[in-house]
């Protein structure tokens, strides 16, 4: 368990670290304000910010790809576990022990 929990934390400051040095990087390269990419919070920063930064790298089309697939898995995977707890919880006399949302 604590394995798992100290790999999320990492992935969540090494993902911090990648937008702002992306947000930064974009706003240098267009001599622009950092609060102009900085105001796109949230799903913003996936569908405006990163686009912007790949199509900036070399293979572009091959890195967009991989960014949107992996988008599409993060969602797909979400939809399975909701759609697990629903059939648990319809099913189970101890659904309470596994689905808390």
């Amino acid at each position: 368990m604590c394995i798992v929990v100290t790999c999320d934390c990492f992935t969540g400051v090494f993902a911090g670290f990648a937008v702002f040095a992306t947000i930064g990087f974009l706003a240098k390269a267009l001599n622009e304000s950092i609060n102009t990419y900085a105001n796109a919070a949230g799903p913003g920063l996936a569908f405006i910010t990163y686009p912007e930064a790949v199509s900036n790298m070399p293979a572009s089309p091959f890195f967009s790809i991989i960014f949107f697939a992996m988008l599409l898995a993060l969602g797909l995977g979400s939809q399975v576990n909701e759609l697990f707890c629903l059939i648990f919880n319809s099913n189970s006399d101890l659904s309470f022990l596994v689905c808390v949302d």
